[in-house]
């Protein structure tokens, strides 16, 4: 993605990211959006599912792993927090009927077969962090491994949840291209 799609321009009539915020620094986001603008046809729609930072009920050990989490990623340039504002992204791409929406997910057993899974991903993907949580932030590997350790079960007991983001917004029409053009 950060090397341009390898598709030509106008190839699709919808195009849908997701997920793939810990993948894209806070500043090439402009560059991907218009990118996926580049290879969407004129009246075509793109469309943006993206996780952020914001959790709410959160207990200690969500607390504690948050700053880490933030901390680590933006030594690589990633700001999740940045995802509630997917609508704006796509507004200064240029695009038009543009529609933003934030949803709360569980996080836990608690929530059934949703709230289980977010867990059960994050539960596998954080622990990826814990060389650079010792490296880049000094926390010592056994501190990590209980915090990690903590976080299912006060997710299950205090209904924790999580906000995700959509947002969809519609490339200009070649009708009105055509009109700008003999506007010129």
């Amino acid at each position: 993605m950060l090397k341009g799609l390898p598709f030509a321009a106008q190839s699709f009539d919808y195009v849908h990211q997701r997920l793939l915020v810990a993948a894209i620094p806070l500043a090439r986001w402009p560059w991907v959006v218009a990118e996926l603008s580049r290879v969407t046809a004129p009246g075509g729609w793109i469309e943006l599912v993206e996780m952020g930072t914001t959790f709410h009920h959160m207990g200690p050990a969500t607390k504690r792993f948050l700053p880490w989490w933030s901390a680590i990623s933006a030594s690589r340039g990633i700001d999740a927090s940045y995802m509630s504002q997917l609508g704006s992204l796509l507004k200064h791409a240029g695009l038009s009927n543009i529609r933003a929406e934030t949803r709360t997910l569980p996080v836990g057993k608690w929530g059934g077969r949703v709230g289980n899974l977010l867990a059960q991903d994050m539960l596998a993907g954080w622990p990826s962090m814990r060389p650079l949580a010792h490296t880049l932030l000094g926390i010592a590997p056994g501190t990590f491994n209980e915090v990690m350790s903590q976080l299912e079960a006060e997710w299950n007991s205090d209904h924790t949840t999580y906000e995700l983001y959509f947002a969809c917004g519609q490339t200009a029409d070649a009708l009105f291209w055509q009109n700008d053009k003999t506007l010129q």
